[in-house]
């Protein structure tokens, strides 16, 4: 009996092992072709290792001088790896790692929601097959780490609404700490969790009244008061250290000026947003336009700080803003078109084969994205909340500041979720229309005769 019992468990779980054996070959695969990649320092995060390693201070690569341009739990924990093992090997093995554990986590994501096997399996595989996902791992950039403390965040939050439990809110808060020591964008998310959480226990309440009443302290009990408060302890240390640092109590960092800035000038409002026969901004402009931006700066004032050059920057986008409200409407618009596309931007030299097949699969994800999002009928509204907030939250932050597909990333389960279960009424919707349409034409035949 046992033995037939630990067979049935073993052929319950053997779709789960073998897709966290493909996800493990195909971004193994991709490290081993791309290994000169792993150590290309596109956003810094491995020079701030290697400062913290040979100065103790975590300090710009380029100039020595103490940076808050970088959010700091990457670097750290690179710098923590490089002096365990070769610098190449633990980005490879960290993302790799991070990756399969991102595949387990959508499983449990999918039993915490009540799934049927299909689209159980179905979201799982998405997740398992995604290209943005694949293509990052070889990379020293967030996108698995961050991934992976996002999507443990939502299956803790979605436990945590069943049980109450003070544990799992403190865990929550830890998590959320986390994600914005990894990438700032999360606390537009914490903001929205927290207008959401106000909402549900005193606007709505009042609105709807329950058939019980429930005492102002009960409310305020309810709130996750432990998340927020472990949360905000977790990001102390960096706004302490910002403020003794550079002046400032930054809780991000001093990389938002610029990537507003970005997005946000007149060069690109001409060249990209207000020029329809450009999808991208060309490289050798990008780099002229950097050029004399560093050249203005530089002849406006003797020498800026890092939080003063920030500031300025912030302050030059805002002015573009309200110079050009047109064009910036415009590229906001073109903003959330570059985050929610089903192809890239630029193909990065990938044959047309594969950016075709990349552009079918989102397109696929997209189309069953917004009818999932509110067809999920054997999950309380409550439990997909922390699911459609990230994706309102991510949009609205990247409506105003530079982005991609690539930027994406971490909600990528939760498209899945939405993309894959998107499809059961679009199916319902087409085979009634047929049954619909089939009864109609029967009963016009009848009636010629």
């Amino acid at each position: 009996m046992l033995s037939t019992m630990n067979s049935a468990e073993s052929h319950k779980h053997w779709p789960l092992f073998l897709l966290l054996l493909v996800g493990f070959c195909l971004r193994a695969g991709l490290v081993y072709m791309e290994r000169d990649s792993l150590l290309l320092d596109r956003d810094l995060y491995i020079g701030i290792a290697r400062q913290l390693i040979e100065t103790g201070e975590y300090a710009h690569p380029d100039t020595g001088k103490l940076t808050a341009y970088r959010p700091p739990l990457y670097p750290c924990f690179l710098a923590i790896g490089f002096q365990v093992m070769d610098p190449a090997w633990f980005v490879a093995l960290s993302n790799l790692v991070f990756a399969v554990a991102t595949i387990w986590l959508a499983h449990r994501l999918c039993l915490e929601l009540k799934f049927t096997p299909l689209a159980h399996w179905g979201i799982v595989t998405v997740i398992t097959l995604d290209p943005i996902l694949i293509r990052y791992t070889p990379q020293a950039m967030t996108e698995t780490l961050f991934t992976f403390l996002v999507l443990a965040l939502v299956v803790l939050m979605i436990r945590w609404h069943e049980s109450m439990q003070w544990k799992q809110q403190a865990a929550i808060g830890v998590l959320l700490g986390l994600c914005g020591l990894c990438r700032p964008t999360i606390w537009a998310f914490a903001g929205l969790w927290g207008m959401f959480e106000l909402y549900s226990k005193f606007l709505k309440r009042r609105l709807f009244p329950l058939p019980f009443e429930e005492s102002l302290q009960q409310r305020l009990k309810a709130l996750p008061w432990i998340a927020w408060t472990v949360a905000l302890a977790m990001a102390a240390p960096w706004v302490v250290r910002n403020y003794q640092s550079l002046g400032r109590p930054i809780l991000t960092t001093t990389h938002g000026g610029y990537t507003l800035l970005l997005g946000n000038n007149p060069v690109f409002y001409a060249e990209v947003v207000n020029d329809d026969s450009r999808d991208v901004w060309d490289g050798q402009s990008l780099r002229k336009w950097q050029n004399e931006l560093e050249l203005d700066l530089a002849s406006a004032h003797d020498e800026l700080s890092e939080t003063e050059r920030d500031y300025g920057l912030y302050h030059r986008a805002r002015a573009n803003i309200r110079k050009d409200q047109r064009s910036f409407i415009k590229a906001c618009w073109l903003r959330i078109t570059r985050l929610w596309s089903p192809t890239p931007t630029v193909s990065g030299g990938l044959p047309s084969i594969v950016v075709y097949g990349v552009g079918v699969f989102y397109t696929l994800l997209l189309i069953g994205l917004l009818p999932g999002m509110f067809h999920l009928k054997r999950n309380p509204p409550e439990k997909l909340v922390p699911m459609w907030l990230l994706l309102l939250a991510f949009t609205i932050v990247h409506c105003f500041y530079w982005s991609n597909a690539r930027m994406r990333a971490p909600l990528i389960p939760f498209v899945a979720v939405f993309g894959v279960t998107g499809w059961y009424p679009i199916y319902h919707f087409c085979r009634h229309t047929r049954d619909f349409w089939l009864k109609h034409r029967n009963g016009n035949d009848d009636n010629d005769y």
